[in-house]
């Protein structure tokens, strides 16, 4: 996978969350464009939304809803 970890997040009102990376850099995701997929139903509630947390190279909002780093669509120039 990454030799990046995650240290920091924020989630935002706009279903964006901003991760803070073991390199030093940040990156903006955008968790809409999965809204489409009934696993991430939930997520559509802005006060769940909110409540996400990490763990490493993961996402997660409880033991139903996660999302990997190596799934996001990072570019080249965040990654090193």
């Amino acid at each position: 996978m990454f030799n990046l970890s995650i240290i920091g997040v924020e989630a935002h009102n706009d279903f964006t969350i901003d991760l803070m990376l073991s390199n030093g850099k940040k990156f903006i995701f955008d968790m809409k464009k999965y809204f489409q997929f009934p696993a991430f139903k939930k997520l559509q509630q802005l006060s769940f939304f909110k409540k996400v947390k990490f763990n490493g190279e993961v996402l997660y909002w409880d033991d139903m809803h996660d999302f990997p780093l190596h799934c996001m669509d990072i570019p080249q120039d965040i990654l090193s």
